[in-house]
């Protein structure tokens, strides 16, 4: 009886998707010709998907996600390689990181060292643009690489490469998070990595299985395959420990298909490990020798017979493990507070429907449709089960922490899109879901690739360019302030070591979400100060103090500069940028606008520019650069 109703159940909920999505009016020829179009129409869509990608990387989105998108890894390789003044985060400290160097190091270090030689070679100067895009263009490559790896696996699951490829490449978080140097667009890669040799693995061991029952022994292939595995697990927790959540479930599936014959469990087993146990040896020492805990000439004593148990015992004691650290620090939920505390069920009711849009709903039914039918599973269902896991499992491992944000789920694209693509966007797709789906990526797109912090990186650049414009004219210092903004990425400053970073050449202040009093009072100590200094320096030729701010502290700001004796002043705007926890007067906004639109003496055109001259104002980031004489 219990069968029976689960049969019913699963039956009514296919058909309740089928009715919403399905194409079933049509018949098989009209079917077949439309499916055939679609995949035309579906490769010819990536491409353009794709190239818009790289477009975006190389004429670069202002939009500003995140700060660990640039101090997780091109601060502190740029700083290392370039000899730039930049700002090492407390997850690189030497005493105890939590961050790995090696990833960086992988992605960053030779393009970096690359445009070095070359800039060094033919005497051009490396800019603010140079760094901005090079990282980006190592992420957009390993983008590529997942679409590749898509690719191949829809080959080894007899899934529509074309829809799937063309849904990964649609969705704005490929073209937006996956084009950033985000250490979670690295784990999305290594992520698709794994499934994929999981699943050739298991396919090729089942095809050896069936052609030769009696022999005991791996084949060459399967052994290669088990170390690659461990390696990519290693490797995968070394960029983000949490990288385990994701790696559980292919895993474990890999290991059940040895079960088939035990002996193959334990070669596996045996393999897998040397992959583990070499790529720790290699990624830790790395690490050690980079943050200082290790010395050459320790690792030299190693060679030393008469002392070899000894030195290995101090080698071994001294060695830096980061994902310990990083583990170690997240238990302490003093720590997870100071990054914010969010609800467990965060991740499924805001991040998970704010990254996949209508795909997260229809992910979810059709998770539900595949569990209902698990005492029946054929071989396509056990794809989808593994990927239905792939998708549950990590989201409720993620879930237990209380801080939670939405980059830290985009590697469940992967399931999403082997899930969802043939309803999203695909052959049973419904006009609905498709729309929803295009409309939710442009406003997600828009959002995260131009508007959100955009300001930021451009006025970086235009100071970078100022400054190395003034440096003819004297000894000038410059001070920049960054008010309710994000985190400024100090390497877009382009300032070399070797000057002055604090004390008469560039300072950088961060002050987020400050008030306005310390504002003003940051400006009075930079004024002390400088006054003190001219006493010591001859030729002094004043100072300057430049204030990026949102839009909306504009009149906050011109009353304070006007409690200041300033010799000269600049408001220099970047449009767009939109600062969500300081948002603009809609009021205002809407005032002036309704003002400007029923002046009789304009044209239209005349009003609709200035119309829109308000709007590009109010959601602009402004600069203030004021000159101080001494």
């Amino acid at each position: 009886m219990v069968v029976i109703k689960t049969s019913k159940m699963c039956k009514n909920l296919k058909q309740v998707v089928l009715n919403c999505l399905h194409l079933s009016h049509l018949r098989p020829e009209e079917l077949k010709v439309i499916v055939s179009t679609r995949t035309r129409v579906m490769d010819m869509l990536w491409f353009c998907l794709a190239a818009l990608r790289s477009a975006w990387v190389f004429y670069p989105q202002t939009g500003y996600i995140h700060p660990d998108e640039f101090f997780q890894g091109p601060e502190i390789v740029i700083g290392d390689i370039l000899d730039l003044h930049t700002l090492r985060t407390w997850e690189f400290d030497h005493v105890n990181p939590i961050r790995s160097i090696v990833f960086p190091y992988l992605l960053y270090g030779l393009p970096l060292t690359t445009l070095k030689v070359i800039c060094d070679a033919f005497g051009w100067t490396v800019d603010s643009y140079h760094l901005l895009v090079l990282p980006r263009f190592v992420a957009l490559l390993s983008s590529l690489m997942c679409d590749f790896l898509i690719s191949k696996i829809c080959v080894l699951c007899n899934m529509k490469r074309s829809f799937c490829v063309t849904m990964f490449a649609s969705s704005y978080v490929t073209l937006t998070f996956m084009t950033r140097a985000f250490s979670n667009s690295t784990e999305v890669v290594i992520f698709t990595l794994l499934l994929f040799v999981v699943l050739k693995n298991t396919q090729k061991l089942s095809m050896d299985i069936q052609q030769n029952t009696s022999s005991l022994h791996l084949p060459q292939e399967n052994y290669v395959d088990c170390v690659f595995v461990g390696m990519i697990v290693v490797a995968g927790t070394f960029n983000r420990p949490t990288f385990v959540a994701f790696a559980i479930v292919p895993c474990t599936y890999w290991l059940l298909h040895k079960f088939e014959r035990r002996v193959f469990l334990l070669f596996s087993a045996v393999c897998c490990s040397a992959g583990m146990l070499l790529l720790m040896a290699a990624f830790s020492l790395t690490d050690s020798i980079y943050y200082g805990t290790l010395s050459m000439d320790m690792l030299s004593k190693l060679t030393n017979t008469h002392d070899f148990p000894t030195s290995l015992q101090s080698v071994i004691g001294n060695l830096t493990w980061t994902p310990f650290n990083f583990v170690k620090y997240n238990m302490n939920k003093d720590n997870v507070a100071l990054h914010g505390l969010h609800p467990r069920f965060l991740h499924f009711v805001v991040n998970f429907p704010l990254l996949f849009g209508v795909a997260a709903p229809v992910s979810i039914l059709l998770s539900l449709q595949v569990i209902l039918q698990i005492k029946c599973l054929s071989k396509e269902l056990k794809l989808k089960l593994l990927f239905v896991l792939c998708l549950l499992v990590p989201m409720l491992l993620l879930s237990i922490f209380p801080h939670q944000e939405a980059r830290f789920l985009i590697p469940l694209i992967i399931p999403v899109v082997f899930l969802t693509h043939q309803f999203v966007i695909g052959n049973n797709c419904y006009k609905l879901p498709l729309a929803s789906w295009i409309i939710w990526n442009l406003l997600g797109a828009t959002l995260f690739g131009s508007l959100h912090q955009g300001g930021v990186t451009q006025s970086l650049s235009y100071l970078s360019h100022t400054i190395h414009r003034m440096e003819t004219k004297g000894n000038c210092s410059h001070h920049v302030i960054f008010f309710h903004t994000y985190m400024p990425p100090r390497h877009l400053l382009v300032v070399p070591k070797k000057k002055k970073m604090h004390s008469n050449e560039v300072s950088v202040y961060d002050l987020s979400g400050s008030s306005l009093e310390k504002l003003q009072a940051l400006i009075e100590h930079i004024k002390t100060a400088e006054d003190s200094k001219t006493k010591n320096v001859e030729h002094k030729n004043g100072f300057n103090i430049c204030i990026a701010c949102p839009s909306s502290f504009e009149a906050e700001i011109v009353e304070m500069v006007k409690l200041n004796s300033v010799y000269s002043k600049t408001i220099v705007k970047f449009y767009p940028h939109l600062s969500i926890e300081d948002l603009p007067d809609w009021n205002t906004i809407l005032y002036s606008s309704k003002r400007l639109w029923n002046e009789v003496d304009k044209t239209s055109f005349e009003k609709l520019f200035s119309v829109y001259s308000v709007i590009s104002d109010a959601f602009s980031l402004h600069l203030h650069c004021l000159r101080f004489s001494v």
